[in-house]
């Protein structure tokens, strides 16, 4: 299985997608606002759950914030929960 992952931005918000064979699989939802990123989704299909492919969206988001700079704020439940429990989260944490 091969999975790609694509980053679609505006200057207010962005998707990130994960796809195999060109058919999106999951996708991560974020709105902009100067230097946060708010995550307002994040949903998979049913068939991928177990895959991790929200863990790879969320983190993909995460390490794009840190080299730009970002803070995050988690607006979905899957968003605050990896906030949550993930210690090496609060550098990007607006909270």
């Amino acid at each position: 299985m091969c999975i790609t992952i694509d980053v679609v931005e505006d200057s207010l918000c962005g998707t990130v997608s994960a796809k195999i064979n060109n058919q999106v699989i999951g996708r991560l939802l974020y709105n902009k606002l100067e230097n946060t990123l708010i995550i307002k989704s994040t949903s998979i299909e049913s068939v991928y759950m177990s895959k991790r492919i929200g863990s790879l969206l969320f983190y993909m988001l995460i390490e794009r914030a840190r080299l730009e700079k970002y803070k995050v704020v988690p607006h979905c439940m899957f968003a605050i929960e990896k906030f949550r429990k993930d210690a090496s989260l609060k550098d990007v944490w607006f909270n």
